[in-house]
């Protein structure tokens, strides 16, 4: 179990409401950013440190399945 890892976070380009390619979506593209945290980081990343409209975070429920983190 990776301790040194707090948390990993995947940006996303979106164009007309639909997920593109980076680079691909021009000059009037969205971006959502979805963090995924490690529930063994040593140090964890606080959710409330990292927040917006286009902010989601996800916290493991057990071993198969993510659930979104209460805001």
């Amino acid at each position: 179990m990776n301790t040194s890892v707090s948390c990993i976070a995947v940006l996303r380009e979106f164009f007309e409401g639909a997920a593109v390619p980076y680079g691909l979506s021009g000059p009037d593209a969205e971006y959502a950013l979805t963090v995924y945290h490690n529930p063994h980081a040593k140090h964890p990343m606080d959710p409330r440190r990292l927040v917006g409209s286009r902010v989601t975070h996800w916290m493991r429920e057990d071993q198969y399945a993510w659930a979104p983190c209460p805001s």
